[in-house]
C-alpha cells in the first residue's frame, strides 16, 4: 500500500466519524483490529469497536474531529486532531488529540488515540487530585 492509499483510508475515517456513519466506519477496520482509547480498556474486533464509537459519540449532540496535520507512509499514519463538541448536558468540549493508525491490506489494524483525559475530566467538572 502506498502512502496515498493510507491517506484515503484516513480521510474516510474522519468523514465517517464526523457524519456518525458507524457502519461505514466499522468497515474501515479489520475483523481483528484493536482500538486503544483513553479511559477505556483496549477494544478488539470490528463489532466491539463500532460499539465503543456508538457509546462515545452518543454523549455528544454536536461534534467535529478536525484533522489538522497528517503524516503517512506505506502502512502507518499520525494525525493531529482538534476536537470540538457539545455534550448532552450542553457543555462545550474542546481538546487536541493524536491518532496513530496502523494499516494492513487497506484496513485499519490498530488505532491508538491519545489526548489529555485528565484535562477533559476537569472540563467536565470532575475533581482531579494533584500530587503535593
Amino acid at each position: 500500500m502506498i502512502g496515498l492509499e493510507v491517506v484515503e483510508v484516513i480521510n474516510r475515517y474522519f468523514k465517517y466519524v464526523n457524519s456518525k456513519d458507524l457502519a461505514e466506519l466499522a468497515g474501515l477496520f479489520s475483523e481483528d483490529a484493536v482500538l486503544t482509547y483513553p479511559l477505556y480498556p483496549p477494544v478488539k474486533g470490528r463489532a466491539a469497536i463500532k460499539g465503543l464509537y456508538e457509546k462515545i459519540l452518543g454523549h455528544y449532540v454536536r461534534y467535529r474531529d478536525d484533522p489538522r496535520i497528517l503524516f503517512a507512509d506505506e502502512n502507518r499514519a499520525v494525525v493531529e486532531i482538534g476536537f470540538e463538541g457539545t455534550n448532552s448536558m450542553g457543555q462545550k468540549i474542546e481538546f487536541e488529540a493524536v491518532d496513530l493508525f496502523f494499516l494492513e491490506e487497506g484496513q485499519i489494524k490498530t488505532l491508538k488515540i491519545f489526548y489529555d483525559s485528565a484535562r477533559l475530566l476537569q472540563d467536565l467538572g470532575f475533581r482531579i487530585l494533584k500530587p503535593e
